[in-house]
């Protein structure tokens, strides 16, 4: 025996099928609108990382690798993200030598600390440092951020010469009062 739909076990399965498609439409609409959103976000961070004026690297804290980076880092590192991204961080970020970072393997903390910063040519650049652990996306990695404070330094190193200026002018003045005072006192 062959086996027929009746006219109203077609209708059935035609009203079944358009509520599935109902239901898909809606759940490719609630995709869109949840793909937008993320993409918003996305761009929403993207920004404040480009934007901010303080540099962020971010590094694997498995393998000690740059997986990111800011403009204000790479322009202080003075190399693009290409060359940058991928090298082991004692190339750029921290002078100790491999096996000795501060942070993974003598379990420092790095909290607004005078640090250095290694440049493409390997020259020091003075910073004040934080370094964050933290798990992006079940990864493991180092949340760097830091500031170019050489202009700082180099205030303190002319109030430093300034103030032995005027000390070595306020001694001579004092030695030669006591010597008039002395002198008048004969």
């Amino acid at each position: 025996m062959k086996s027929d739909k009746t006219t109203a076990e077609l209708q059935q399965e035609i009203e079944r099928l358009k509520s599935k498609i109902a239901e898909l439409e809606k759940s490719k609409e609630e995709l869109k609108k949840v793909q937008k959103e993320l993409e918003e976000k996305e761009n929403y961070q993207k920004t404040i990382f480009s934007a901010i004026q303080t540099g962020i690297i971010i590094i694997d804290a498995e393998t000690c690798n740059i997986l990111d980076l800011n403009k204000v880092a790479m322009e202080l590192i003075g190399a693009s993200k290409e060359e940058i991204v991928g090298r082991n961080c004692h190339h750029y970020v921290c002078p100790a030598e491999e096996g000795r970072c501060p942070i993974i393997d003598l379990n420092q903390t790095v909290d607004n600390s005078e640090r250095v910063l290694l440049d493409v040519d390997g020259n020091e650049i003075p910073i004040i440092k934080n370094v964050v652990p933290v798990n992006l996306n079940g990864h493991e990695v180092l949340l760097e951020s830091f500031m170019d404070i050489r202009d700082r330094k180099k205030a303190e190193e002319a109030l430093k010469r300034s103030e032995e200026k005027y000390r070595t002018i306020v001694e001579k003045f004092l030695k030669i009062s006591n010597e008039i005072i002395i002198e008048i006192n004969k």
